[in-house]
């Protein structure tokens, strides 16, 4: 019989597996990470099925292995390596396959940052000693403090933080500027002070390489 309001008909959906990055252009060599999100909707009882991921041709995930929670959603990250396309693939018994591209560029910014955050971090530390004053310019100062800047600045990039402060800003140009001017300000010699003053242990053949 024709019903003339309508009938409303629940039509079962099907699984479908979806993938996507949180950035679709990252900087190269490790500088940068983004998230993986994953996504089944339609799949029922989703909670504790795996979802596998790869990357090709590069790029370091946190795990490969993805547990689904109770609504279908898993994440992790994925660390760059070298330039140019990177594609991850997530995968599922039953389910078709899902891909998304992630852009690694070169980070001509962050390292023209760094180098110049270091140069001036450096000069300050130079020219502001006394030592400067009396004998006059020290090249080989300036470039260990110079390279300890940038030194200092890939590993507060890899998540090793030995500077006496903690930024509240952790992404951009300025940040890895600052980060290079204070790591070359305060040189090898002023990290290692700063690690006796506050209790750590300290190798006193550091100190004696900056003098």
């Amino acid at each position: 019989m024709f019903d003339p309001e309508g009938r409303v008909i629940a039509l079962p959906l099907e699984p479908a597996l979806r993938i996507e990055a949180a950035r679709n252009s990252i900087e190269a060599f490790g500088l940068a990470t983004t998230e993986i999100n994953v996504a089944v909707p339609g799949l029922e009882n989703p909670e504790g099925r795996v979802v596998s991921l790869q990357s090709r041709p590069g790029g370091y995930l946190e795990s490969s292995r993805l547990v689904l929670d109770e609504s279908g959603l898993a994440s992790t990250r994925i660390r760059s390596e070298s330039t140019g396309k990177l594609t991850i693939r997530a995968n599922m018994a039953g389910i078709a396959p899902a891909t998304t591209e992630i852009q690694v560029s070169f980070p001509h910014l962050t390292l023209a940052a760094a180098i110049f955050g270091g140069l001036i971090g450096a000069l300050v530390r130079v020219f502001g000693s006394q030592q400067t004053a009396r004998e006059g310019f020290r090249w080989r100062s300036f470039i260990a403090s110079m390279l300890s800047g940038i030194m200092i600045f890939a590993l507060y990039a890899v998540g090793v933080n030995i500077l006496p402060v903690a930024p509240t800003v952790t992404v951009g140009a300025t940040l890895v500027f600052a980060v290079s001017a204070l790591g070359a300000f305060l040189g090898i010699a002023g990290l290692d002070a700063l690690g006796r003053a506050s209790g750590g242990e300290s190798d006193p053949g550091l100190a004696e390489e900056e003098h």
